[in-house]
C-alpha cells in the first residue's frame, strides 16, 4: 500500500510510511493491512489548508464523471477499491 501511494506521489515508501504514522498518531487516519481509512476529514483538511480545495476542484474539472460516481454511497462490504483507501464521507 505505501509503495503504491509513494509511486503515485513520486516519493519513497519510507516517506509515505513515516507521514502515515504521523497522521495516524494525530487521529486523522487509521491504516492496517492495505486499508487506509480517513477518520477525521475536517482535521485532515485543516492540516493541508487550501491545497485540498485546489486539488479537489481541479480533479472535478478534469474527471467530472468519476468524481460524481465517488459520491454515490457504497456499502462497505461491496467496496472493490484497487487502492484500499476509504473515507467516511466524500
Amino acid at each position: 500500500m505505501h509503495e503504491l501511494i509513494g509511486d503515485m506521489l513520486g516519493v519513497s515508501r519510507e516517506g509515505v510510511s513515516g507521514e502515515a504514522s504521523k497522521l495516524q498518531a494525530a487521529g486523522l487516519i487509521r491504516y492496517s493491512r492495505g486499508l487506509v481509512k480517513v477518520v477525521d476529514r475536517a482535521g485532515l483538511e485543516r492540516l493541508v489548508s487550501e491545497c485540498f480545495g485546489v486539488v479537489k476542484k481541479e480533479y472535478e474539472r478534469l474527471l467530472p464523471r468519476i468524481t460524481h460516481d465517488m459520491h454515490e454511497p457504497k456499502h462497505p462490504l461491496n467496496s472493490n477499491s484497487a487502492t484500499g483507501i476509504e473515507t467516511n464521507e466524500i
